[in-house]
């Protein structure tokens, strides 16, 4: 059995620019890396590949080939992607002192954190750690809100 893959639906990509397309393969790779082959995301689903889109109300990942699907509910994952967003947007700031963009960093990384534990409520059947369901909130970050000129959405300091 191979390691089940997440992408970003090529239909969503084909309206995105270029530099998002780029964006997206890139936090994509990162959330499938360091993966055991044997380890699937969703162990129900049969499908080798999973396609990420977003809708107005969720995200969902679907099974490539299948009606089989997990809806994110947008409302609920709200509160962390604006406050991530916000945050992100004050570490943008070429002037901001660096004892100020430490602390942002930091509130960052706990928006972060935060996000990554909802999504194990949001996904109850979600087979992945901490850290890789971390890199999937960065991607359903991206997905929501073009991140490509904001120096710090996938960095740290």
């Amino acid at each position: 059995m191979a390691t089940q893959l997440i992408r970003v639906d090529p239909r969503v990509a084909e309206r995105a620019h270029e530099a998002r397309r780029r964006e997206w393969e890139v936090l994509a790779r990162d959330l499938c890396a360091d993966r055991p082959v044997d380890d699937r995301f969703f162990p129900e689903i049969a499908a080798d590949e999973l396609l990420l889109h977003a809708e107005e109300d969720a995200f969902i990942l679907r099974a490539s080939g299948s009606t089989e699907e997990h809806r994110i509910d947008r409302q609920r994952l709200s509160p962390q992607l604006k406050e991530y967003l916000a945050v992100i947007e004050m570490l943008d700031d070429d002037y901001l002192p660096m004892q100020r963009a430490e602390v942002l960093d930091m509130a960052k990384r706990v928006v972060h954190d935060a996000a990554a534990n909802l999504l194990s409520e949001l996904l109850p059947s979600l087979n992945a750690d901490h850290e890789h369901r971390r890199r999937l909130f960065s991607l359903l970050v991206a997905l929501s809100a073009d991140t490509t000129k904001k120096r710090m959405a996938h960095r740290h300091l």
